[in-house]
Formats: structure tokens, C-alpha cells, sequence
């Protein structure tokens, strides 16, 4: 594997102690009314994808203090290459008094399986169970090796009931917020950086005995990669119309809610959020809105972060109960004055970033002669002979090994155009800034002028219906690099095409040593 990917392992001291102390908190107890950090659960590079998806069905729903069915399928869920999978349900108690019990079933064409009965209550929940505020329940069952997993429709039967053996007055609510499947697989051609970041989180307002929580944070540890990056959260018992914010690596400014990396509480509670709210907020000031209303207390959103990452530090995401410019925040029930969730309750965070870097090695995303193909022979028209095998593999590192083009016409000339698949990280093309290309090789021809060495690189502009020229080179051998700015005119169908030609008709000789393609993201900064 190249440095790029061995990156990801890069974390300094003091995240390291940070994250341990963390991880140590919230393994103290399944049960804490301020809940837990999301931290990191998972995390690391495949040539594949991270999947999380609420199925068929989300929102709260069943009889409280009844038995409830909940059902919903997972679609597109993937079969083959999996690392890593698990199944998260939310399920309301009604209060941290109140008992019961839960079981699920995953079933596909391939199998079924049933999960045990765990517990819950606020004295002795199961093991994979974690509790928080007036019983909010988060259940966690890993599903990895499992028979069902071999299916892309996984049908997932949640059971809840209360502990009919009490007085009615403890019985559990037992109605169920929804599901997450998140499963990781190594079974594609992207090269995915991931963090799979959980908790319970309680953010809420002044409560008898509890101090009022408004904002928690998040962090993804390690070096990222320059790529196209998405963040996914998921939250229970967030709220339609009361407000609350996400944030991604909002900076250390005297005017930022995370004024220095030391400040874990969040005391600048008085910043200016309209300045930064173009630059770190996402998607408005409603986030965990129960999708509109549609799904009730659970939420499960996806952004598109390119642009925002950070290269050279941890990254991290804030959530936000509310927010007022006087740095005070009011409970919403309070007449006139409410500006916030009452409490919502962040649970996942899922970051993704695909790297933008692309060649025929196996070491990017992609894959010669499925995603990506390279052609030779000789210009005009482009050409249309497909790499061998061989060729292939001789393009792949800059090792002095050479795919070879010769012109057998006096009119032509030598030229190989390479056709990349940018799919993989094309999430928004308005938020990368420019394409980057870079050709190694050699070329010569000779015609009644002479001898004549050189090639030039050309980028097919799609806007103009025409080669552009990147860069070019009068001697026998040596390294082109061109970038072009407003990728849009430049990317149609994801598709990138290159174009390297040897300056010389006649008997033309292009020779390939290796070629390489970088999408660079916008860098969103103060």
C-alpha cells in the first residue's frame, strides 16, 4: 500500500489521549443521563464502501407500554467482502424507572438469525445495550459472520415489550425509534478512508439535578487524505421545528464555538454563527428535524464535506443543542423565548472520504481496463487500440517501463489517450477546485525535418468540444504536469480524458512510463 493510505494510521499524542479517555468514560456504565461521546468505533482504509442505511422504515412508532413489531428492510446491502457489520435499534422507555425487554431477527434469502433477548432498564441492562436521559435506549447488536449478510435484502423484525412481572406504573414505553444497519465491505474499486464514530449523546436543557448540556463534539483522529468526504449522523428524539446545529471543523477563532482545542465545553457559547454558517454549518438550523417531520424523533442525514477536510490535523464534527448571540440558551417550552431543541440525542457519525487521486496501479481507486482504460497507436483521430495486459501493467509505477505506441502512416502521430473513471470521488464538482494531471515518458519521430523529440499533454475540454494543451516538452524524455481550473468543463458522464502526443509526424515513437490524474477539492477556510 502507498503512503497515501498509510496516512491514516498517522495520530498524534494528544489525540491518543484524548481518544483513550474517551473510549474509558464511556465503557464505565450502560446507563449515564448526560450519555456518552461518540467516538470511534471503526475505523481504517478498503477498497470498498461504509453503508448505513434506516431501511424501508424510521420514525417512532407502536402502542406505549404494550408488546410492539417493528419491521424494516435494507436494501442494496453489501454481499461479499465484509469486515465489519452491525445493527443499532432506538428504543424509547418513557422514563430511567421504566423495564423491559428487546430481541431482533435478521432474515434474507440467505438465512435468518435471532439475536437474545437483552434487558432494559437503568439498573442492569444487557452488555450491548447503553441508556441515557429518561430512558433512551440504544441496542447493538454485531451482525458480522452472520447467514443474512450474504443477502442485499436484509429484513430486520424488532420485538420490544415491558416486564409485565412489575407494577404497570414500571413498565417500558416500548415503542421503537428505528434501525441502522452499517456495514463495511471490501468489495468495490473506490479506496474509502472511514471513521465509524458511536455514542449516546443527551444533549438537553436544565433538568432537576442534571445542568443543562448544549454541545457535544466528535473527532475523527488521524491524518485524512485529500478527497471528496461525506459525514453521516443519525440522532434520536431530535425534534421538527426546534432548532440545532452541526458543524464540521469549525476553526480555533475568538469568534467560534471552539475557541481553542482544549475547550471541550463549548464556553463561547456567544459566537457568530451567521458569519460561519456558510463555511461549517450543515444544512440549516433544524438538522435532527425527524427528516420534515416525516420520521418521527429519529433522523439519519448524509453531507457532502469536500473541501471542509482537514489534511494535517484531526478532524471533527460539533453538535449543538442551540444557539442565541447573547450565549445564552433557553429551554423551548419557556413562552417567546424557546431557540433550541428541549434534547435530542446524537448516536452515529460515519466519516467517508474518497481519495482523488487516480492512475492504472492498484494502489488508487479504480481498475485498469474496467474503469479506467488507456488507448495507443497514432493521432488524428484519437486512438482507439485498447492496452494489452502488459501495457497495462507497464503504466502502472514510474519504474522505467514503458507501454510503446509507433505510427505506421507519414501523416500521423504517435499518441495515447487515457480514459479515467473520477466516479469514486465526484461527489459535487462545484467543490473541487482544479484537475491536476501528470505524464512521464519519452517520445521521438523523424521525418524529412529530422529527428525531432518531445510530447505534449492535452485535457479534452468538453464545453469547447476540443484538446487543451497542459504542458510540453522539446527533449527526449521527462515529466509533464498541467492543471486546469473549472473542473466542470472537464468531467462529463465522470469521466476525465487525457490525451499525450509526440510532437512529430511521420516515423513517431510515444513511449508511456506512467500517468497519473488528482481532483483537487476547494479548501473552505476562515
Amino acid at each position: 500500500m502507498t503512503a497515501k493510505i498509510e496516512k491514516g494510521l498517522l495520530i498524534g499524542m494528544f489525540s491518543i489521549t484524548l481518544l483513550c479517555g474517551m473510549l474509558c468514560a464511556s465503557a464505565l456504565a450502560a446507563y449515564n443521563y448526560d450519555g456518552y461521546s461518540l467516538v470511534t468505533n471503526e475505523s481504517g482504509t478498503i477498497k470498498g464502501d461504509v453503508y448505513v442505511s434506516s431501511g424501508s422504515n424510521a420514525g417512532l412508532q407502536g402502542t406505549s407500554y404494550e408488546s410492539n413489531i417493528f419491521v424494516t428492510t435494507f436494501s442494496d446491502v453489501p454481499t461479499s467482502g465484509i469486515k465489519w457489520a452491525e445493527l443499532k435499534i432506538g428504543v424509547w422507555g418513557g422514563s430511567a424507572s421504566r423495564e423491559g425487554f428487546a430481541n431482533a431477527t435478521l432474515s434474507s434469502s440467505a438465512g435468518s438469525y435471532t439475536f437474545a433477548d437483552v434487558n432494559l432498564n437503568t439498573n442492569n441492562p444487557s452488555s450491548n445495550v447503553d441508556c441515557c436521559g429518561n430512558g433512551l435506549y440504544l441496542i447493538k447488536y454485531n451482525c458480522t459472520g452472520l447467514s443474512p449478510m450474504g443477502s442485499n435484502s436484509i429484513t430486520a423484525t424488532i420485538n420490544t415489550w415491558p416486564d409485565y412481572t412489575l407494577a404497570n406504573t414500571s413498565w417500558l414505553d416500548s415503542r421503537v425509534y428505528g434501525a441502522i444497519l452499517i456495514v463495511v465491505a471490501e468489495d468495490g474499486n473506490c479506496y474509502t478512508q472511514y471513521w465509524i464514530n458511536q455514542g449516546l449523546e443527551n444533549l438537553h436543557k436544565n433538568y432537576t439535578g442534571h445542568d443543562h448540556k448544549d454541545a457535544a463534539i466528535t473527532w475523527f483522529n488521524g491524518t485524512a487524505v485529500e478527497g471528496c468526504g461525506c459525514l453521516t449522523v443519525a440522532y434520536l428524539a431530535g425534534d421538527y421545528g426546534q432548532n440545532d446545529f452541526l458543524h464540521f471543523n469549525p476553526p480555533y477563532c475568538d469568534d467560534t464555538p471552539y475557541v481553542s482545542p482544549y475547550n471541550y465545553n463549548f464556553l463561547n457559547a456567544a459566537w457568530n454563527k451567521t458569519y460561519y454558517s456558510t463555511k461549517y454549518q450543515l444544512d440549516g438550523d433544524d438538522v435532527a428535524n425527524a427528516d420534515n417531520n416525516t420520521h418521527k424523533y429519529f433522523d439519519l442525514h448524509k453531507f457532502c464535506v469536500t473541501g471542509r477536510i482537514n489534511n494535517t490535523a484531526n478532524n471533527y464534527a460539533t453538535f449543538w443543542r442551540a444557539q442565541n448571540d447573547t450565549g445564552v440558551i433557553y429551554d423551548p417550552a419557556w413562552p417567546g423565548v424557546g431557540d433550541g431543541e428541549s434534547y435530542y440525542s446524537p448516536f452515529l457519525a460515519v466519516l467517508k472520504i474518497r481519495d482523488c487521486t487516480f492512475d492504472f496501479s492498484n494502489d488508487t481507486s479504480g481498475v485498469a481496463g474496467v474503469d479506467h482504460f488507456a488507448y495507443g497507436y497514432q493521432y488524428p483521430p484519437d486512438p482507439s487500440t485498447e492496452f494489452s495486459s502488459r501495457d497495462y501493467e507497464a503504466i502502472m509505477y514510474e519504474d522505467n517501463d514503458y507501454a510503446i505506441s509507433i505510427t505506421d502512416n507519414q501523416e500521423k502521430y504517435a499518441a495515447q489517450k487515457f480514459v479515467f473513471n473520477v466516479s469514486c470521488c465526484c461527489c459535487n464538482v462545484s467543490l473541487l477546485d482544479a484537475i491536476n494531471v501528470t505524464w512521464k515518458g519519452m517520445g521521438v519521430g523523424y521525418n524529412n525535418s529530422g529527428i525531432n523529440t518531445g510530447v505534449d499533454l492535452y485535457i479534452w475540454n468538453y464545453s469547447a468540444l476540443a484538446y487543451e494543451k497542459l504542458d510540453g516538452f522539446d527533449v527526449l524524455t521527462g515529466t509533464l504536469n498541467g492543471e486546469v481550473i473549472n473542473p466542470e468543463n472537464y468531467i462529463n458522464n465522470n469521466q476525465i480524458i487525457v490525451l499525450a502526443e509526440q510532437k512529430s509526424n511521420g516515423i513517431s515513437t510515444l513511449m508511456t512510463d506512467y500517468v497519473k490524474l488528482v481532483l483537487v477539492p476547494k479548501n473552505i477556510d476562515c
